[in-house]
């Protein structure tokens, strides 16, 4: 920006009017523009927001983190769990209750093992990256967020409350969302907050989905 022109921004915004020998073109491309920032989500009392999803509190540290419980369940100030936007009560027969949605939206082993990694570190676990998954809290299968940090830890596979357990209530969960049994707001809030207690609530090992799971192969997150 030279100098003349300078000033003259500076007078303008200064009275509002262009100087003598000041010839400002308010469409120019050297006065960047910016869009109006989307409205943010707002939830009611019980988090669940318009479009009918539920919306988690946001994390309030990266680490370190503490496993809580007996140690199967995260630490909701690391993981509180993340919903995914393009997920809504209106669309669910669309996206999560299509056979194959999971494998669609599921990202990328390149992308999980690192973050697998961060948080592995974060949550301080030094046992080898196979005795635990990356999960996500919410599952893709309800609608959770599928790269978000906010809702992936590193869950152990071992124990009676271990990945193995808690898939069994990510499939009744999906399952009864799809049969419009439960609201998907209801089954992402449950299994955020308490995926234990979710499993003894909806009778998880009453699933009848067939092993439908929303894992994938390889390293990749669950």
């Amino acid at each position: 920006m030279s100098k003349h022109f300078g000033r003259c921004v500076l007078a303008t915004l200064a009275i509002g009017v262009a100087g003598p020998g000041c010839q400002l073109n308010t469409n120019a491309a050297t006065s960047p523009t910016h869009s109006a920032p989307a409205p943010a989500d707002t939830a009611n009392a019980t988090g669940t927001v318009a479009d009918g999803r539920y919306l988690p509190p946001a994390p309030t540290r990266s680490g370190p983190c503490r496993f809580q419980g007996a140690g199967d369940l995260p630490d909701p100030a690391c993981t509180p769990g993340a919903t995914d936007p393009a997920v809504t009560e209106a669309n669910i027969d669309s996206t999560i209750c299509v056979q194959g949605y999971t494998k669609r939206v599921r990202p990328p082993v390149a992308v999980t093992d690192q973050i697998k990694r961060d948080r592995m570190a974060a949550y301080g676990v030094a046992t080898p990256a196979s005795s635990s998954e990356l999960d996500h809290l919410i599952p893709l299968e309800v609608g959770g967020a599928p790269q978000s940090v906010a809702n992936l830890w590193p869950e152990p596979w071992n124990g009676a409350d271990g990945a193995h357990a808690k898939d069994k209530v990510e499939n009744r969960l999906h399952e009864l969302v799809c049969a419009h049994q439960l609201s998907l707001a209801d089954a992402q809030r449950a299994i955020a907050t308490n995926w234990q207690s979710a499993a003894s609530q909806y009778g998880a090992g009453a699933s009848s989905s067939g092993g439908y799971s929303s894992r994938g192969s390889g390293g990749s997150a669950g």
